[in-house]
């Protein structure tokens, strides 16, 4: 089983399958030459009904996940139908054009299976009356952030020289505030530096400072992934545990010295000496708002980042050396296998039936795929 990240998704239904092709071999080149494409999207963490909500405020509810998603899958499930209900395969519902990962490997750019959540007991709709523990668990998490909030703010009224405590500016540029807790933050603002240091003496821990910690919850809220659809989508599931059956996994932004990720936004100096250059940076939005102007606009290229690859002690691993398989369909795999390598892949050639429990009237001619695999020979 490889772990496979499909593309572009639902581009044949938008734009016709030569146009999805084209758009299918600029990613790949793109994934090829400069790595894997991190995009971003919500996540919500409802209010919680035991809150006390002092002064009516509610807490932080959206948080935002920068991923890339993967299927953990036999490659021959990739054409097979994902439900009863949509007769639709993996490669329909997520693209024709798919990279597969070896999961062992993987895991050495923070692939990880996601934590997956439910707000509804029969997959549609919510009981307020029952208990339900996952979402207890992300009530829990957002109020051990807000504590390691608090606890940031103290450290830097304190700016104690034993701790890489972050100033206000940099906290209130993370995001890193009490939303939900306004009385604490007042309290904390009128503190002196005296007292911000009495108190932090008493949560000297053995620990990381404690923006590091809220950097650590942020990252495990990208995990998170709803096990059902909450309502019905563009291809009519609406189910339960349909999400989970995906057995999902998810490569997410990460500031690690042992992984090469840059962003492509405003925040781009977060990531230090490692940072785009601007010029890169510019080429590289451009390259993408190009390519596929429906999806990308300032807000997804200001909140996506570009997974490069590895870093260690033997040397710098470049993304596309991670792929073990490159799927797509058979009209493009001779530019396909131009862009990739003679002599690094080997072709095996594969066909999806059209049956599939489906008469022929049902399938119609953008359902009916030829796809052609591309396995790596060997890892130099």
């Amino acid at each position: 089983m490889l772990l496979y990240h499909g593309f572009p998704r639902g581009a044949v239904s938008r734009l016709g399958r030569p146009a999805a092709d084209r758009l299918g071999v600029a990613q790949l080149r793109a994934i090829v030459e400069d790595g894997l494409l991190l995009t971003p999207e919500w996540f919500r963490i409802p209010d919680d009904p035991a809150a006390a909500k002092r002064e009516g405020e509610s807490p932080k509810s959206e948080f935002l996940q920068i991923r890339a998603c993967f299927t953990l899958a036999d490659r021959q499930a990739l054409w097979e139908p994902t439900s009863t209900e949509t007769k639709k395969s993996h490669l329909e519902l997520f693209g024709e054009f798919a990279i597969g990962i070896r999961p062992s490997r993987a895991r050495r750019m923070g692939a990880v299976p996601v934590l997956y959540m439910y707000d509804a007991f029969d997959g549609v709709t919510p009981d307020p009356d029952a208990v339900n523990l996952t979402l207890e668990i992300l009530f829990n998490l957002r109020q051990l952030r807000s504590l390691a909030i608090a606890v940031a703010r103290l450290e830097a009224r304190a700016a104690n020289p034993k701790r890489s405590a972050l100033d206000d500016r940099m906290l209130d540029r993370l995001g890193y505030q009490l939303e939900g807790d306004p009385g604490i933050r007042r309290k904390i603002d009128h503190l002196d530096r005296q007292g911000a240091h009495q108190v932090v003496e008493f949560l000297d821990t053995d620990r990381n400072a404690a923006w590091s910690l809220v950097d650590k919850i942020d990252i495990m809220l990208n995990m998170f992934q709803t096990a059902d659809f909450r309502k019905s989508d563009s291809s009519g599931v609406r189910r339960q545990h349909a999400y989970y059956e995906q057995r999902e996994w998810r490569i997410v932004r990460l500031f690690n010295p042992l992984v090469r990720c840059q962003a492509l936004g405003p925040d781009c100096e977060l990531d230090g000496p490692e940072a785009m250059a601007e010029e890169e940076r510019e080429r590289f939005r451009g390259r993408l708002r190009a390519t596929n102007p429906g999806f990308f606009d300032d807000w997804h290229l200001d909140n996506s980042a570009i997974l490069r690859g590895t870093s260690g002690l033997a040397g710098d691993d470049a993304f596309f050396e991670f792929v073990e398989e490159v799927i797509c369909p058979s009209a493009v795999a001779p530019e396909v296998i131009e862009l990739i390598g003679h002599d690094d892949f080997r072709e095996i050639p594969v066909s999806l039936p059209t049956s599939r429990g489906r008469s022929r009237n049902d399938c119609s001619e953008e359902s009916e795929m030829r796809s052609v695999v591309f396995v790596r020979r060997s890892h130099r």
